[in-house]
């Protein structure tokens, strides 16, 4: 006996629990799980309605959680618009979230760490490196915390 298909709004649901996600990542996982276009709108509508699909509180969530892994404004913004969101939609967002002087207090102690784990200078400095390049910084803040770091200078904002 074949099984039943789950309907759009459970499987949606069930995608729900495990994080939220924007109405536009919702919808693509809809198409391509083969529903139709009227009962992902449907779907969608009926979640909205419920409270349980908020592009703006997927924005807030995303940020947040971005930055409290140390992401570069930039890098949250390229992965947006990735995802489809326009500049208009998030950038109010984004720098209303950015702390600069906490990210950057954040990442000197970051950086402390991996000098106090690191066997040498140059080890330190790829370790580092890459680190702030998988999360989008520019090389001015790697050499602006090699040399705070190097001297031993106290955690400056």
């Amino acid at each position: 006996m074949p099984r039943r298909r789950e309907s759009a709004l459970a499987y949606a649901l069930r995608l729900l629990r495990i994080r939220p996600r924007s109405q536009r990542e919702l919808a693509e996982r809809l198409r391509r799980r083969g529903y139709p276009p009227e009962e992902i709108e449907n779907t969608l509508r009926a979640l909205r309605e419920a409270g349980w699909l908020n592009d703006r509180e997927f924005l807030e969530s995303f940020i947040r959680g971005h930055l409290r892994k140390l992401w570069s404004p930039w890098l949250i913004a390229q992965d947006l618009q990735r995802k489809g969101f326009s500049p208009e939609e998030f950038q109010d967002l984004l720098e209303e979230l950015w702390d600069e002087e906490n990210a950057w207090l954040r990442l000197q102690e970051h950086a402390r760490r991996i000098h106090s784990l690191a066997r040498n200078p140059e080890a330190f400095r790829r370790r580092l490196w890459g680190f702030l390049q998988r999360r989008g910084y520019p090389l001015e803040v790697f050499h602006r915390l090699v040399r705070a770091v190097e001297a031993g200078e106290p955690l400056e904002e």
